[in-house]
């Protein structure tokens, strides 16, 4: 799951350049100085719990969400919100099988998709906006019974002379 954090990372700053660009072409852009922090966050957080809504629950130990994560730069003035929740599932559950499931579910969606190996050869699935450095990626955890779900927020600017180190 290192591999999915740094894809998200590499990912998100891919998707911030764009942004801007990807912005100007539409109708209602979202722009960084149109969220917060705390909104950029709140919206990856629910949308972490979104996915992990998609995993059956007949096979669900229990949901944890990182209650804070890190901030990343977009930009030289923009910063990205990451953060994660882990679905704990029985053991023998076919955890690839699920991660496809949610993969189908968001096809034709809002999101562009990715799919890949990771080094453990675990299957994954990255859902990115393409207007702005929205990102999750849903893998099998750090254990065989774990759905790791990444997310990256929305990009958004801080007030001048935030730190930025540090949990959120």
């Amino acid at each position: 799951m290192l591999t999915a954090a740094f894809m998200l990372l590499l990912s998100a700053c891919e998707s911030a350049e764009n942004s801007v660009e990807d912005s100007e072409k539409t109708e209602n852009p979202v722009t960084a100085s149109q969220v917060s922090l705390e909104e950029a966050k709140a919206q990856a957080q629910a949308m972490e719990l979104e996915i992990a809504g998609l995993v059956p629950s007949e096979v669900v130990v229990s949901v944890d969400q990182m209650p804070k994560g890190t901030l990343f730069s977009c930009s030289d003035v923009e910063w990205t919100w990451y953060g994660a929740t882990t679905v704990t599932v029985l053991e023998g559950t076919d955890i690839e099988a699920i991660v496809r499931s949610i993969q189908a579910h968001y096809e034709g969606s809002r999101f562009d998709l990715r799919t890949r190996r990771d080094i453990a050869d675990d299957f994954e699935v990255q859902l990115m906006s393409p207007k702005t450095a929205e990102t999750y990626i849903v893998g099998e955890g750090f254990t065989p019974t774990e759905i790791r779900i990444d997310s990256g927020s929305v990009c958004f600017t801080l007030p001048e002379g935030t730190w930025t180190r540090g949990s959120f």
